[in-house]
């Protein structure tokens, strides 16, 4: 699957919100504003591919005004919301991971180089 974003868009004054896809949220967002006179608003997004946007998608049928807009609802914000957190939950997690990495990396370097200096006295 190719890498992009999914990203959620809302039409002026609490009209209904698009969810999509797509590699550039900020150019796509100017595409769409040039096909209608109400103002969008980009909402967030998140790093992920079409099926997260799919998912979304299946999830939130019942309340579908067309195609990939939605109505502006508790339910259609939830569902934004925890899709949110789910994504800053992962991004956490894989800064965490980063770190540590990153520590492992440090103490191994420096347990190397303590090697090394004894290595260097004995010898």
């Amino acid at each position: 699957m190719k890498a992009g974003y999914v990203y959620f868009v809302q039409a002026a004054d609490g009209g209904p919100i698009k969810i999509g896809w797509t590699e550039n949220p900020e150019r796509r967002v100017e595409q769409l504003q040039a096909s209608t006179h109400q103002e969008l608003r980009l909402l967030d997004y998140i790093l992920g591919d079409r099926r997260v946007e799919r998912a979304l998608h299946d999830l939130l049928a019942d309340y579908r005004v067309r195609g990939e807009w939605f109505d502006d609802c508790l339910v259609v914000r939830d569902a934004i919301n925890d899709t949110m957190r789910g994504a800053e939950v992962r991004d956490l997690r894989e800064s965490l991971r980063e770190r540590v990495v990153e520590e492992v990396v440090d103490h191994l370097i420096e347990a190397l180089q303590a090697f090394k200096s004894r290595e260097d006295v004995l010898s």
